[in-house]
């Protein structure tokens, strides 16, 4: 990772200005602070170079500025940093703004190919870009507070940090905290691997359970089958005897109704008797009509005889008449007394003649049908007479009639019983096939059970094929997570940077202290057990009697800070991951004597031929003296310009 240029405008104190940063080897900033004379180079604005780098990467100064407080007072806006920075072969730009008259106060990403093309990489927000800026940078903005760039106001207190934030510096700046990630996921995987494991152990365990419950439910339709089949036996055995003894019974009834006469027969006869009886049905209806004809003829003669006998009678009475009449001739007239003449009669004779006349004709015709009605009763009864002879005894018909009937009730029931013997055979016969034909509703339900038993088998072998795999997974990452936890590989890596920061710290302090003072880190301490646990911390000892890093001089704990930050930095410039060339000491030689500022410079020299770019803030007059490159911040009138002496 180098940085390669940093351009300003508006920020702090500064107006413009553009520095390059790449294998730059030692440069110190110096300021000149015009406006105020008694100020010398303080206020000039020489911080703001540090400051406004690190604020472009993280949106906030080393000592904790941010928002408004990094525009320039007299511009009231348009404040830019843009840093370009080179890694891995790839060209970034980012560019932060703050009360700027387009970008407002946007954080910008973009990357720049060989031939000029720009691609933008800046997401929706701010803090989205941020995350993808600090995975370019490959640090936190605390790993870079406290290695790249070094303040005297901001310089961390590495000796006197805590185990939690030192462990974090310290394997942030290694990039052994990708292993912690690493180790988590590992940790992870395992828990996963034996949620897995366990899952399937389940799993199986709910098998071999179903297995069991399915083989006791075949035991079950076992015995009920069994059962089932037994009754099934039992009835086809009562079946075949009752097929053997209704054919018995048939072929009997058969035999005995081939004797008795056939219905057709039964019927012809009782046909032949009914006709009898109808013909004597006819015989008595026409002795009925005669009778009837009889009592209207008896009933005609009997008035046709009256008849005849009345007029006989007034023939009688009319001949008395007449008589009478003649009698009267020559009789004295009851009425008058003179004797009754012949011709006085003659009309009344006459008339009774007449009469007479009348009364005879009258009787011949009342005779004649007298005589016809006579004669008809004669032929009535001579008819009636010869009806009576046809007439039989129906009795005997009647009978014989009823016997005929009895024998076809018999012959009747006796079909009847032969019909129902033989459709119960037929039943019989056809329960019989099916029967034989018959299978339990639990043969399929065994076939199934025992078929399922037999998947499930399957099942569970392949199961217990991969519950032995599953368990392989869980020893291959309880392994990783060994190979990644603090007893694993995290703590060779750390045996490794303990190692060189203690030998870088003591590289530095030999020089800043003559080796009166030393600085140990610490990462892994034993416990009772013999466990390794972790424990972050400098141990500081001073060989003139201070014991510890707070019992030493301000100016010796000052020291202490400078060197163990730039044994972190070297640390940082070493790492595999995203190594950062870079380093900004910003008045680390405050109060210093000649002797001590040379000692730093030369460690400052050591240190830029080795990381390549190392810039010192400094407002020493004699650092000029140590360092050959010069970067002059000028204030005049509000406005801060950087010149690069150097280039």
């Amino acid at each position: 990772m180098k940085f390669l240029s940093v351009e300003l405008k508006n920020f702090r104190a500064i107006s413009t200005a553009m520095i390059a940063l790449a294998d730059r080897g030692l440069v110190a900033i110096r300021g000149d602070n015009q406006d105020d004379s008694s100020a010398t180079s303080n206020g000039a604005g020489k911080s703001s170079i540090g400051e406004a780098i690190c604020w472009c990467c993280y949106g906030v100064t080393p000592n904790g500025a941010g928002g408004d407080e990094v525009v320039r007072r007299h511009s009231k806006g348009g404040t830019s940093v843009v840093l370009t920075v080179e890694d891995n072969g790839h060209t970034y730009v980012i560019e932060r703004y703050r009360k700027h008259s387009i970008y407002k106060n946007q954080l910008r990403l973009l990357e720049r190919a060989d031939d000029g093309t720009i691609t933008d990489m800046t997401l929706g927000t701010n803090a989205l870009t941020q995350i993808e800026v600090e995975k370019i940078l490959g640090c936190s903005f605390d790993v870079f507070a406290a290695s790249i760039y070094a303040a005297q106001e901001a310089m961390p207190d590495l000796p006197g940090m805590t185990d939690k934030n030192l462990k974090i510096l310290i394997e942030e700046a290694s990039g052994s905290n990708i292993l912690q990630g690493a180790y988590e996921d590992a940790r992870l995987r395992l828990k996963l691997a034996n949620d897995a494991l366990n899952e399937h152990r389940s799993i199986i365990e709910r098998v071999s359970e179903t297995i069991v419950h399915k083989e006791n439910m075949a035991d079950s339709y076992i015995k009920a089958l069994t059962s089932w089949n037994l009754a099934k036996n039992e009835e086809i055995d009562e079946n075949k005897r009752l097929i053997e003894i209704t054919a018995e019974q048939v072929a009997d009834l058969a035999k005995d109704i081939s004797g008795l006469p056939t219905k057709k027969e039964l019927h012809e006869k009782s046909r032949l008797l009914n006709d009898k009886i109808l013909v004597n049905a006819e015989t008595e209806k026409d002795l009925r009509a005669i009778d009837s004809k009889i009592l209207q003829n008896n009933t005609e003669c009997a008035r046709a005889e009256y008849a005849w006998k009345m007029l006989l009678a007034e023939r009688k009475a009319n001949a008395k008449s007449i008589a009478e009449a003649d009698g009267q001739i020559g009789q004295d007239c009851p009425h008058c007394g003179r004797p009754i003449t012949e011709d006085e009669i003659a009309e009344t004779k006459s008339s009774l003649l007449e009469r007479k006349s009348k009364i005879d004709k009258a009787i011949t015709e009342a005779r004649a049908k007298l005589d016809s009605a006579l004669e008809s009763s004669e032929k009535l009864t001579d008819e009636r007479l010869q009806k009576e002879r046809d007439l039989v005894d129906v009795s005997a018909i009647f009978a014989e009639k009823t016997s005929i009937e009895r024998e076809l009730a018999e012959l009747t029931n006796y079909l009847n019983n032969f019909e129902d013997l033989k459709i119960k055979l037929k039943n019989a016969e056809k329960r019989r096939d099916e029967l034989s034909k018959l299978r339990s509703p639990l043969e399929e339900s065994l076939e199934q059970v025992t078929k399922s038993i037999d998947e499930l088998g399957s099942k569970l072998n392949e199961l217990k094929k991969e519950e032995v795999t599953l368990s392989n997974n869980v020893n291959i990452a309880d392994s990783v997570v060994k190979v990644f936890s603090p007893a694993g590989v995290r703590a060779y890596i750390l045996d490794d940077v303990t190692p060189f920061l203690n030998d870088r710290t003591a590289k530095y302090l030999s020089v800043l202290t003559d080796g009166a003072i030393t600085a140990e880190w610490s990462t892994l301490t034993k416990s009772a057990k013999g466990e390794l646990k972790e424990n972050f911390s400098i141990t500081v000892n001073h060989k003139h009697g201070a014991s510890s890093f707070k019992s030493i001089s301000g100016g010796e704990k000052r020291r202490v800070r400078i060197a163990c930050a730039l044994a972190l930095q070297d640390l940082i410039a070493r790492r595999a991951v995203k190594p950062i060339e870079l380093f900004f000491g910003d008045e680390i030689d405050d109060a210093l004597d000649d002797a001590g500022l040379e000692r730093l410079t030369q460690v400052l020299q050591d240190k830029a031929k080795e990381r390549g770019s190392v810039f010192i803030i400094s407002h020493n007059p004699g650092i000029k003296d140590w360092i050959d490159q010069t970067i002059t911040v000028t204030k005049h009138n509000g406005g801060s310009l950087v010149k690069d002496e150097s280039t």
